[in-house]
């Protein structure tokens, strides 16, 4: 049943990437050729600090899943009360997060000349601040079904939405309505995708009763809210961070080349990690109920697969994404490929630090997380200072890798030193790494000799590629491994 559960979590999450995919595929283009490259720039900063702001809500979504989680099948007025205690942190942190992000919106233009774009910035800052209140409600309503582990009831209804909200946009664009247009778009498609999930709780759980939140509770209840906002806060600047700095110290421009060509890096990041946690299912739980060995082997086989994926994605992206890019929106807004591969390895470590998050979320303290997500962003945030205005988006991938490095090896000792053992590939790891070496390589400077004209020509060197590189990584592992993967896959796909 949990093989089940998991099958259908992963199905209803990947429908709605691939819509979030479809969406953003078919509008960028649309969006630069109407509103041109600066314009698309902002919007991007308007987006990225609006994932930022969202975690001063107080998190009470992240509170109230785990604690639902916890406490499954307890009673109806035990989980409801938890409820009204995530309600009553959101109405307490709710207005901080208006004021501070309005102030965010209004000061940036204080900060950055942008010219023309003052009063439309502003204005689709403030209508996007409203957006993000409309967000962090529906994440308490995603968190009770994440809680409950039912979220695979909405299957296809957020992906649907999704291409709602594409359409409203699509028609701001059409119709000259710039960055506010675009801000109003979201702000809809928000609202009926809140409208429509209260009713699918309705249905589903027809249990649930909003009650009066007691003070006692709510208070306790946000104090641990409290540091899933801040680490909340620092995980989006540690992991999304690039547009941030980049807003700061370069230019819209150069916020628009970021975006686009980052735009199927970031989507093999999340595929890899809707993969990772489909093929896994329990691991979490295996820790939490202090099963080490047995969460020591799916480690191993984790490691495995992560490997496959993540590098082999990469390889992918760094042999054909100019040409995708090229075909998209244009090859002068790509990156070269010097930028890309620094691009691509700081994915990859981010694909690692997550998996690596899934194992410890669990078993530290959130305080201690804080602690080194905070030297990281200094770290982060000096070097950007110095080597964005000179290097742009190399600066800013160096910048990011290096800053990351405290929180990324204090989550690998963390692990093995106080949860699970690691266990070496039976292979030994320098084989694994010495063919996902090659493969960087080989891609890197066969990028420059393959030359793509069409969406179909790029679909079958991408399918080509991916049985070449997946198969030579699968081949290395011994023969145990590489099954012990395989019946993933089966056990996946079977349901």
């Amino acid at each position: 049943m949990r093989t089940r559960k998991a099958a259908l979590n992963f199905i209803s999450v990947l429908l709605d990437q691939l819509s979030r995919l479809t969406v953003l595929f078919l509008l960028t283009p649309f969006i630069l050729l109407n509103m041109g490259e600066i314009a698309y720039g902002y919007w991007q900063i308007i987006l990225r600090y609006g994932a930022q702001l969202v975690n001063f809500d107080g998190r009470p979504s992240e509170v109230l899943k785990w604690s639902i989680a916890r406490n499954q099948f307890t009673s109806e007025e035990v989980k409801n009360q938890f409820i009204a205690d995530g309600i009553g942190v959101f109405l307490i942190a709710s207005p901080i997060m208006i004021l501070i992000s309005f102030a965010c919106y209004y000061a940036y233009p204080l900060m950055i000349n942008i010219e023309d774009y003052e009063n439309s910035f502003r204005v689709s800052g403030y209508i996007y601040t409203i957006n993000i209140f409309i967000l962090s409600l529906t994440a308490l309503a995603d968190g009770l079904f994440r809680g409950m582990n039912i979220g695979y009831k909405r299957m296809g209804l957020m992906a649907f939405l999704i291409l709602v909200t594409g359409l409203f946009s699509y028609i701001a664009v059409k119709h000259g309505g710039g960055l506010i247009g675009l801000s109003i778009a979201q702000l809809l498609g928000s609202i009926l995708y809140l409208s429509v999930f209260l009713l699918v709780i309705k249905k589903h759980l027809p249990w649930v009763n909003i009650l009066k939140p007691e003070k006692k509770r709510v208070i306790l209840f946000a104090k641990k809210s409290f540091w899933f906002s801040i680490w909340g806060f620092l995980s989006a600047i540690l992991f999304l961070g690039e547009v941030i700095f980049l807003s700061f110290f370069s230019t819209a421009n150069m916020v628009a080349s970021y975006s686009v060509s980052a735009f199927i890096i970031q989507t093999v990041i999340v595929f890899v990690a809707v993969a990772i946690g489909a093929v896994m299912p329990g691991f979490g739980q295996l820790i939490e109920r202090k099963e080490f060995k047995k969460a020591s082997d799916i480690d191993l086989q984790a490691r495995n697969l992560l490997g496959i994926l993540a590098f082999s994605g990469m390889a992918i992206i760094l042999l054909l994404n100019e040409s995708f890019v090229s075909l998209w929106v244009g090859i002068d807004r790509h990156v070269n490929n010097f930028e890309l591969l620094l691009m691509i390895f700081s994915a990859i470590q981010v694909i690692y630090m997550r998996y690596y998050a899934v194992i410890i979320n669990l078993n530290i303290e959130i305080k201690k997380k804080v602690k080194f997500g905070l030297i990281s962003v200094f770290i982060m945030s000096t070097l950007s200072f110095i080597l964005v205005p000179k290097y742009g988006i190399a600066g800013i991938c160096v910048s990011m890798m290096i800053g990351r490095l405290p929180l990324y090896f204090s989550m690998i000792v963390f692990t093995y030193k106080n949860i699970i053992t690691m266990k070496k590939p039976s292979n030994g790891n320098f084989l694994n790494l010495a063919i996902r070496i090659i493969q960087i390589a080989l891609c890197f400077y066969m990028s420059e000799l393959i030359g793509v004209n069409s969406y179909f020509e790029l679909f079958f060197y991408a399918i080509c590629a991916s049985v070449i590189l997946i198969s030579a990584n699968t081949l290395v592992l011994n023969k145990v491994d590489r099954e012990i993967i395989l019946d993933r896959f089966r056990i996946l796909l079977k349901g």
